[in-house]
């Protein structure tokens, strides 16, 4: 029997890891240094540096090596790859942050040109971290559980990330839900897909039945 592995658990992790090390170290002002050149904000997306949302990913909001951050990546990478395989999830995660950064850096402009005072206040902050890619791989992979059980968890998922809008800052908060709603796209698709590849099967094999009587 085949030794089972998950590389993209162990490749996200061997990243996250190596980082928090090379970060450990660091004063609070020399990581927001580093922040600021590999994070991501709305002025690298007005002028067109979208390169820092690939960064971004694997450089966390505080130096050094958080555990709820590891073991958060750890869980999500974990069960998505089960479900869905390792190029999938690595997609979906990956995905899940550099859209949810784009649209919380969009989102925060817009707030700020409504008069939203504290919106204001992050757009001058880069944003990074590995958050995001979590949640969304949490969702895609409750949307990868059975249709009714699925739905419900992800439900519960989003309930519990909208509530975070009372206790945690906004721009996690934002990229946190969007985190959330493109994961679950993600894993509804391929739900859907999973199962017109099964409603096909069962045709065929119910084709072939009556040929043979």
């Amino acid at each position: 029997m085949a030794p089972v592995s998950f590389p993209t658990t162990t490749i996200f992790l061997v990243i996250i890891t190596i980082v928090g090390l090379l970060t450990w170290n660091m004063s609070f002002d020399e990581h927001r240094r580093v922040i600021e050149r590999f994070g991501f904000d709305y002025a690298d997306l007005r002028s067109g540096y979208l390169w820092h949302v690939l960064s971004g990913l694997w450089v966390q909001s505080s130096p050094g090596l958080a555990f709820s951050m590891v073991l958060m990546v750890a869980s999500s990478a974990l069960i998505l790859e089960f479900l869905a395989g390792s190029i999938r999830s690595a997609i979906i995660m990956i995905a899940s942050d550099w859209i949810s950064t784009i649209l919380t850096a969009i989102t925060l402009r817009i707030l700020s040109g409504v008069g939203n005072t504290a919106a204001t206040a992050l757009l001058a902050y880069a944003d990074s971290g590995s958050s995001a890619a979590a949640h969304g791989g949490w969702a895609a992979a409750a949307m990868l559980l059975p249709a009714p059980i699925g739905t419900l968890v992800w439900s519960l998922l989003f309930l519990v990330t909208v509530s975070q809008f009372w206790w945690q800052g906004l721009a996690p908060a934002l990229a946190h839900l969007f985190g959330v709603l493109v994961g679950g796209i993600c894993g509804f698709g391929l739900r859907r897909k999973a199962s017109r590849s099964m409603h096909r099967l069962i045709d065929v094999e119910d084709g072939s039945e009556l040929r043979d009587d």
